[in-house]
C-alpha cells in the first residue's frame, strides 16, 4: 500500500479521517502524513499483554503491522517541514511507517524471545485489529528523510531489554 492506493476506511474514524483531509485541502496547500502505529519507550502495550501471558503462540488473524518510533514521526515531520522552508518540492501526502512491516506472529514472538517472557502455548490470542496492509514508506525515504529506528528492532531492543524478569 501506498500514497497512490485507493482509500476506503471501514471505521467510523477511518471515515472521519479522510474527510478532516479533504475539507483541510480544500482550504490550503496542505501535507498529510499518515502514520502507521506509533510506539515509544516506556509504554507499549503488546509488550505489557506478553508479559501478563495475554497472547498466545497462535495468533488469529495473523495481520500484517506497520510501525512507526515517536521520534522518526517527530523527524519526518521537521524533515518535509525543512524542505518546504527550502523551497523543495513537498508532496501532498506521505504514508508515515517504518521500513519493516511484519506479522503480529513474528512481532510477538521477537518480543517475547527478547524479553525474555514465554507465550501462552494454549488458546489462541485475537489481537483486536482488522484489515492486513503493508504499508510503503518509499516516497518519504525518496524525499530524503532517514529513519532513526528503520525497523521495530531497532526501536524497540532496549527497552526490551529493560523489561527482562
Amino acid at each position: 500500500m501506498d500514497e497512490l492506493s485507493p482509500t476506503q476506511p471501514a471505521s467510523f474514524s477511518g471515515r472521519m479521517q479522510l474527510q478532516a483531509e479533504a475539507l483541510l485541502a480544500d482550504m490550503a496547500q496542505t501535507t498529510v502524513l499518515r502514520f502507521s502505529g506509533i510506539y515509544r519507550e516506556g509504554k507499549y502495550r503488546l509488550l505489557e499483554r506478553i508479559k501478563q501471558g495475554d497472547i498466545s503462540q497462535t495468533i488469529t488473524p495473523n495481520p500484517y503491522s506497520n510501525r512507526i518510533h515517536v521520534d522518526d514521526c517527530v523527524g519526518a515531520l521537521a524533515h518535509l517541514i525543512l524542505r518546504s522552508e527550502q523551497g523543495l518540492p513537498v508532496d501532498a501526502l506521505y504514508l508515515a511507517s517504518d521500513c519493516l512491516p511484519v506479522r503480529y506472529s513474528d512481532l510477538v514472538t521477537w518480543l517475547a524471545e527478547k524479553s525474555g517472557f514465554a507465550l501462552n502455548k494454549a488458546g489462541v490470542s485475537a489481537i483486536g485489529r482488522a484489515g492486513s496492509k503493508r504499508c510503503s514508506n518509499q516516497r518519504l525515504l525518496a524525499s530524503g528523510y532517514r529513519f532513526l529506528y528503520p525497523d521495530y528492532q531497532h526501536g524497540l531492543h532496549a527497552h526490551v531489554l529493560a523489561c527482562k524478569p
